[in-house]
Parts: structure tokens; sequence; C-alpha cells
């Protein structure tokens, strides 16, 4: 006590005003960031205890999602049964049936809709009266609710075999197809090749009373090739449709026995307001109102999408996350740093006490420290800024040792393979003696030999004039130029590899073309360029168009327009790229270099003018060269006389 009282003592006398304001300030500032610390553990707290909720309800929306795909998956073992309508019979397709149904217990019944088109809908009557259903027939409802004999339809999907029985003796020749809404859920599922969900419906008090959803599962001819969409259209064979009770189901993807910590809402937000909740998790009693659930302020919201359909799971916590209890952390954080700020405080004022000589040595370190800061700060940067210097140069040197790879390997194959074929030939023609009657053999193979050194000095060309153009050496030789007339040989000179395979080529120029000042080969060979790419990549039966037509602003659009397999958006600034091409590997469908396209860009470029590419995946490629109105020489006739 006599310490304290002396300590306290030479506290008063020793330190000044200014170093007792200093001292209190660091107490409140010290007391105030232990405040901080414990807030921010505790919210920390509260937001680890949010992030386990907010996992948890991922988790069990993924097992939702998962269990919800699987009733459609399900259904596989029957459409694969019916891959093979004729050697199906009832039994088989209950048997199967009832296997799905003892699995998947909120699937409500399993129906088979076999295709019949319309000229042999009479034989198949015929053939399922034969079968054992004398009466067979199919049918529809009219408006007043009455069975009726289908009206005639280029096809009828009738409900043929059902599982369980009685569901066949309802509904047994029941034209699907004669349901507006239906049918087009059933033209979608079959052009789509995918399981769909095709509306709901309200099960009868006799049979539970549920929501339920109509799937429908499309299933084409074994073997065939479901990668066009008229393949899949010829090749249906029918649908398997299956009744979902969507309460039974999320009852068996949730049970109500499993520890979840969540009272689920499924909610269709499409549905009529009284309608929306469509299930509750595990059969839970809660809110019947969509709305009173989504506005929840613990609800966590999530979406669920199978067949076409989009629901909205909602979460709620049976335990609310902000009614979390404190945490002992934070307490001990505050208190420690309370008690820490006090002992500092005491501490500073003994550390004031101990005079000036102190201080200055103190200030003196300080600076010194400060500077040694500063000094490790700047080589933490300069060494940062050489990190990224060196990687920028790895990059770079990966990026061009790629090219060259790429290079290489392109140009080993399309030098070789002419280069082959001219030693091949050449090697036979050396080894035979001649003979008149191997000349047409000879003159074939001379024929070979000489368009293999066609294509390799076409290809030497296209090097040597890619590089001149590179190296700015390369110079027009300007005349006046028809265009009208550079049109139709480009499209001449492409004319038998078109017919080859099996592409029309159509010139369409305007008719009030003016002459314009170009390089006439550089010219052709741009438009040669474009038009041989584009038979190249069209299909047989595809059409290509050459046309040219004159701007407003007086300059000339040359324009080529095929039907084609397209460019992808990702891939449209690397095919203008000398060498760049969407498939780069030897073994790709379209040989080629890839220098077709950079070359006429660089010429139409060298001409003042640009290129434009527009293309889509599957809808062919329009590429446009415009020449500026400083090219044209004059304007047409009929522009003049205005």
């Amino acid at each position: 006590m006599a310490k304290l009282s002396t300590f306290l003592a030479r506290m008063a006398r020793g330190v000044s005003v200014g170093q007792h304001v200093f001292a209190w300030l660091f107490l409140a500032a010290g007391l105030a960031a232990s405040s901080v610390l414990y807030l921010q553990i505790q919210g920390q707290a509260d937001a680890d205890a949010r992030s386990r909720v907010e996992s948890a309800a991922d988790a069990e929306a993924t097992v939702l999602q998962r269990g919800v795909e699987g009733y459609l998956g399900g259904l596989a073992p029957m459409s694969e049964l019916m891959q093979f309508p004729a050697m199906t019979d009832r039994a088989q397709f209950r048997a199967t049936a009832s296997d799905v149904l003892a699995r998947y217990r909120g699937i409500h019944a399993i129906f088979w809709l076999p295709r019949v088109v319309g000229l042999e809908r009479s034989a198949y009557e015929a053939a399922a009266r034969r079968d054992g259903h004398a009466s067979f027939r199919l049918w529809e409802v009219d408006e007043d609710g009455r069975s009726i004999p289908a009206v005639e339809r280029a096809e009828h999907f009738p409900v043929y075999m059902a599982a369980p029985d009685k569901q066949e003796t309802e509904i047994l020749g029941f034209d699907l197809a004669s349901q507006p809404a239906r049918r087009s859920a059933l033209d979608v599922a079959r052009d789509l090749g995918v399981p769909l969900i095709a509306g709901r419906l309200r099960l009868p008090p006799s049979e539970g009373g549920q929501l339920a959803l109509r799937a429908i599962v499309p299933v084409y001819a074994a073997h065939a090739d479901l990668g066009v969409i008229d393949i899949r259209r010829s090749a249906l064979l029918g649908y398997v449709m299956a009744i979902l009770r969507v309460q039974d189901m999320l009852a068996a993807i949730i049970p109500v026995d499993r520890a979840t910590g969540f009272d689920v809402y499924v909610i269709d937000p499409v549905a009529p307001p009284a309608e929306r909740i469509v299930a509750r998790g595990g059969g839970l009693p809660g809110m019947a109102d969509a709305a009173a659930v989504i506005s929840q302020s613990r609800a966590m919201r999530r979406t669920i999408e199978f067949g076409g359909e989009r629901w909205i799971a909602i979460f709620l916590p049976r335990v609310d996350p902000a009614a979390m209890p404190l945490s002992w952390q934070g307490i001990l954080a505050g208190a420690g740093g309370a008690a820490l700020t006090l002992a500092l405080t005491l501490y500073l004022y003994g550390y004031f006490l101990r005079g000036r000589e102190i201080e200055a040595l103190i200030d003196a370190r300080t600076a010194e420290l400060g500077a040694t800061n500063e000094v490790l700060r700047r080589e933490i940067g300069e060494r940062r800024d050489a990190e990224a210097q060196l990687r920028e140069a790895k990059l770079a040197a990966e990026t061009a040792n790629k090219a060259k790879s790429e290079f290489l390997a392109t140009m080993s194959h399309e030098l070789r393979t002419p280069l082959n074929a001219i030693i091949g030939f050449s090697d036979i023609i050396m080894r035979q003696e001649p003979d008149p009657q191997n000349v047409a053999q000879f003159r074939q193979y001379l024929t070979d030999i000489h368009d293999s050194a066609t294509h390799l000095l076409g290809l030497i060309n296209d090097l040597l004039d890619l590089s001149k153009i590179d190296a700015r050496r390369f110079s027009l030789a300007e005349e006046e130029v028809a265009i009208p007339e550079v049109l139709r040989s480009s499209a001449r000179m492409v004319s038998t590899r078109a017919q080859a395979g099996q592409v029309t080529v159509e010139v369409a120029p305007s008719t009030d073309l003016p002459l314009v000042i170009a390089d006439e080969r550089a010219l052709r060979q741009m438009l040669l360029n474009l038009v041989s790419n584009a038979v190249k990549f069209t299909p047989p039966g595809g059409t290509v168009t050459v046309s040219g037509s004159l701007r407003a602003d007086g300059g000339v659009d040359i324009s080529v327009k095929d039907t084609g397999i397209g460019i992808e958006p990702r891939d449209l600034a690397r095919v203008l790229e000398p060498f760049g091409q969407v498939d780069s590997s030897l073994g790709r469908r379209y040989q080629g270099t890839g220098l077709g396209l950079p070359l006429a860009r660089r010429f139409i470029e060298l001409h003042g003018g640009t290129m434009s590419i527009e293309s889509a995946p599957g809808k062919g490629t329009t590429i446009s060269a415009t020449l500026p109105a400083s090219r044209v020489v004059r304007l047409p006739f009929a522009r003049m006389s205005t």
C-alpha cells in the first residue's frame, strides 16, 4: 500500500498535464478497442453459425435436387424396355413397372403411350383387339366431358399399357394428342430428347387427393442417331408417362424421421396463390400461405429444377441463428483486452516518469525502426515487381513456344502431304517401264503430281504473301477493277470443288456496282480464299452466296454467306489470326493451314478496308469485306443521272 501511495505521488509530480491527457485517452481507446474486439468476435460467431446453417441448407437442397432428378432417372428401365415394343408384352411391362413403383413410392402410376400414325390407326386398333382388348378403340373427351371416338390426326398417342392394372382399365385407348396443351408438351419432349414435366393435376380423394405431376419420357428406336432433330422425330416410338405424387416424393427424399433441423416447403412460383405450396418436407404441418413462408426472416431460399420445372425450396431453420448464445471467446477477449489496457496505462505512467533521456532514446530508436521498415517495404515492392515481370516473361515464352509448336506441326503436315504424293507417284513412274497400256495410269500419276505441286505452290505463295504484308514489303498493283467480274471468276474457280461437295455457289452482285481502284490479283485472291473456306465448311446440300453492294457512304461491300457449320463466338478472333483454327489437331476433320482468312483480311486492309464476321454454330457464317469510298472510280450511271 505504501509503494502504491509513493507511485501515485511521483506520478502526480512528474507527469505533465499533456501526458495525463494522453494516458486517459489511451485508456479510453483501449477500452473502446476491447469492446470492438468483443463485438467482432461475437459477430464472427454469429456469422459462423449462420454459415453452418446455410451450408446445411445447401446440403439439403442438393439432396432434394438429386432426389427429384432421381425420380425422372428412375423411369429409365421403362424407356429401355419400350425401345423394343414389338417384343414387350403386358406381363413384362407390369413386372418392370412394379419394380419401379416399389423403389420410388412417389410414383402413382406408369403408362405406355405408343406413337400411332394416322394411316395405321385402324390396323393398330384391330391388333389391340386381337391382343385381348375386344372393345379397344382410340377415344377422347368432347367439350361436354363425354367419351367419343378420337378425331383423325396425323399422329395419335393412346394409352396402351398401364401399371397398376386399374389405371389401364380406366383410360385404355385415351388419345393424349387430343389435348393441345399435352400434345405441345409431347412435341417439346420429343424434339429435346429429354424427360419433361407436362402439367399438374389433383388426384381424387379416393387416391389421396395429392397434387401430382405428369412426367413424360420420349422413347426412340434403338441405335437411332439422335443428334439431329429430324431423326428424333422420325425415330420416336412413343412415351413413357408417369404420375408423380409430389408430397410422397418429397417425403421419400427427405423422410420425416431425418434430423435435418429445417422445416422444408416446396413452392411453385407460377401456380395460383392458393396452390403455390406444392409440398412440405416430410409431411410436416406448417403455414399454408406461400407469401408468409417466403417473408420469414430466417427463410433460406434455393432453386430446384427438374423436367423443365423451376421450383423454390424454402428451408426454415428450427433454431434461429440470431438467437445463438453469447460467445465465451468474445467475453474472454473483451475482458482480457480491458485488463491489458489498464496494465498498459499504468506502464505508460511509469514510462513517463523515466525522464527526457529515455524518451529521446526511444524516439531515436523509433525513427531508426521507421527507416528500416521503409527500406523493407521498398525491397518487398521491388521483389513483387520483379516476380510480376518474371511471370509475364514466362507466360510470353510459353505462348510463343506453343504458337511455334502449332505452326511447325501444321506446316509439317501440310508440306509433307503433297511432297509425299509427288515423291510416291514419281517413284512409281520411275520404277515402271513405259508401256502403251499404262499411259492412262501414268497420266493420272502425273495429274496427281501436278495437283500436289500446285497445292504446295499455293501454300508457299500464301506464306510469302503473308510474310511480305507483315514486313510491309507487299505493294499493290492498282488498276480499275470490275467487282462483278471478280465475283463471277472466283465462283467459277471453286465450282469443281463445290460440285464435288454437293454445294451450290450463287453469285448475286448488285446491278449498280461501280469500278474500283484495287489490285485485281489481291482482290481475287481474297475472294477466292473466302469462297473456298465457305465451300469447305458447308455440308452437302448447302448454299454459298457471293454478293456485292454499294454502301450509303459510297463504299463497296463484298459479302460471302454460307449455310455451313458456323463458328463459336469465342473462336471468331482466333480464326482471323495466322494458323489459327478452331481445331488445331493433326486429326481434325477440316484440313488446311489456317492462312485463308488472315490473308484475306490482310489484303482488304492493304486497300484501306475492313473485314467483319457474323456467325453462330449450326447457322452458317457471313463474312463481309468493305472497300472505302476513296477506292470507288465513279458512281453508277443511275446515280450520276440524279
